[in-house]
């Protein structure tokens, strides 16, 4: 969160354009992911058992999301926003690549 302030920032303070996807809710999204999917990443990381830990374990599913991604990405809780300084068509393309990798297209 305290990153995308920073972008937020320097990119106003520069005279840069930014454009801003608002918050992605995940709220439901647990309960949608593959739990057998889960449990194998939970396995390869050396994590072993489950717990009642639901958004933790949630945050280990869609960790490796951001690498996945042309765009920044800010990830709270089980909330995210994509977002990108344009300074060309080129940058919006990127951002708007990303929406369809995540599905969020209209």
């Amino acid at each position: 969160m305290l990153r995308y302030i920073d972008d937020l920032i320097n990119a106003v303070d520069s005279g840069q354009s930014i454009d801003v996807v608002s918050y992605l809710d995940c709220e439901r999204a647990f309960d949608r992911i593959p739990h057998g999917r889960l449990l194998g990443k939970l396995q390869a990381t050396g994590i072993e058992g489950t717990s009642v830990l639901g958004p933790c374990l949630f945050l280990v599913y869609i960790n490796d999301l951001v690498n996945n991604l042309e765009t920044s990405i800010s990830l709270f809780a089980d909330d995210a926003k994509i977002y990108n300084i344009i300074s060309s068509e080129e940058d919006v393309e990127a951002l708007r690549r990303d929406m369809e990798r995540l599905d969020i297209m209209e």
